[in-house]
């Protein structure tokens, strides 16, 4: 067996015994922490997404990721001694894998050239073979669909200890004033 062959055996092993791509979630607020914004700020701001699939279904190998959406959560004020919040969720459903991802492939290019002519008094045919250069073959582009649901309005009543789940998160309320909302997240249970 010639060391190309049990150097392809290795990588198609390592390739295939790649975990399954795993999803993950990033909160860019701190959690338990008191928190402060004024009007229009970001309370709750959640980047979703998912390890690279590569070619057999496991996860990329380099740690690469991929988009998977997003949620927002801004303070609007306080109407009516209620606290106005607007949620906005962006889903995003990508084919995308580590082979969409690449550039694509550089081959060896050859070509092949018929002749035909006359030597002295004798005709010739014949044909030449020539290697060099290179082709160049693009991957396919992955399809992605965003969708984006708009701003939908939360209320909450503006007393301490009130709470509103988005995401899965517990915003609750420490204190609201006019144009100032302290809060926690995730600050116990729903």
């Amino acid at each position: 067996m010639n060391i190309f062959r049990v150097l392809l055996i290795i990588i198609i092993a390592l390739i295939a015994a790649c975990a399954t791509p795993q999803k993950q979630e990033q909160v860019f607020q701190v959690r338990g922490a008191t928190l402060v914004v004024g009007v229009g700020d970001v309370v709750l701001s959640i980047e979703r997404t998912s390890d690279l699939p590569n070619a057999f279904g496991g996860a990329d190998i380099f740690g690469r990721k991929k988009a998977q959406g997003a949620t927002e959560v801004r303070f609007l004020g306080i109407t009516e001694g209620q606290v106005v919040l607007a949620r906005n969720d962006i889903d995003i459903d990508s084919d995308e894998t580590t082979m969409t991802r690449g550039g694509g492939l550089l081959l060896p290019s050859q070509t092949t050239t018929s002749m035909t002519g006359i030597v002295g008094t004798t005709p010739v045919v014949g044909s030449a073979t020539t290697t060099g250069g290179y082709t160049f073959i693009p991957s396919r582009r992955a399809e992605t669909r965003v969708r984006e649901t708009g701003w939908i309005t939360i209320t909450v009543p503006a007393q301490p200890g009130s709470k509103a789940v988005v995401a899965g998160h517990v915003i609750e309320i420490v204190e609201a004033e006019a144009g100032l909302l302290r809060y926690r997240l995730d600050a116990g249970g729903a």
